[in-house]
């Protein structure tokens, strides 16, 4: 379910402190129902996750996808998690965090090379940066109630220049009509297949 961009501001989350200079594109709730009493935490959703972006999404937006990804081989993504934040000197947002807080590795998979910045007990945050956009990927784990919770995706951006920004306006369409809800769905089909009694 998409949110307003307010629904970021609910929780004093770390990425609010290190992104103050991305736009806040989009925010959405993952259509899962977390029940902590049953050992559904929000690490369980991320181990979920980092199966589930090794595979192809269904459908259009699956077809979307793998455009994306042949445009990237033909230039788009040339010196991928290499160039400096637009406007900045920093490669990657992790140099905006304390020592102590730093907890950064490679790539979550190789067809979708974003980097974890942090993860922490109830957030995580990715990075990817090509070509055309500095992009932040952060999910969350938002109570509901009692022991129930619900995970959440935020993107934040930073187009690279007119193309970047160019670029990202022709795709938000495609972005919040077929991809963003096929990440849903196939998120919640998961979890329903392997956590719902």
């Amino acid at each position: 379910m998409r949110l307003p961009l307010s629904a970021q501001a609910e929780a004093p989350w770390l990425v609010r402190d290190i992104a103050t200079d991305f736009t806040l594109d989009e925010v959405w709730e993952f259509p899962i129902v977390a029940d902590a009493d049953k050992g559904e935490t929000f690490r369980t959703f991320c181990e979920d996750q980092d199966l589930a972006s090794a595979e192809p999404l269904p459908g259009l937006a699956g077809k979307l996808m793998q455009l994306r990804l042949l445009l990237g081989k033909i230039g788009l993504d040339q010196r991928i998690n290499e160039l400096p934040i637009p406007g900045c000197s920093e490669t990657s947002v992790g140099a905006r965090l304390t020592a102590g807080t730093r907890r950064g590795g490679g790539p979550v998979n190789e067809r979708l090379p974003f980097r974890i910045v942090y993860d922490l007990e109830n957030e995580r945050l990715l990075e990817l940066s090509n070509g055309t956009v500095h992009a932040l990927l952060h999910f969350s784990w938002a109570h509901k109630q009692g022991a129930l919770h619900a995970p959440r995706m935020a993107v934040y951006v930073k187009p690279r220049g007119w193309f970047g920004r160019l670029y990202m306006g022709l795709i938000y369409p495609f972005r919040v009509l077929f991809v963003y809800p096929a990440i849903m769905r196939s998120a919640k089909r998961r979890w329903e297949r392997h956590h719902v009694n």
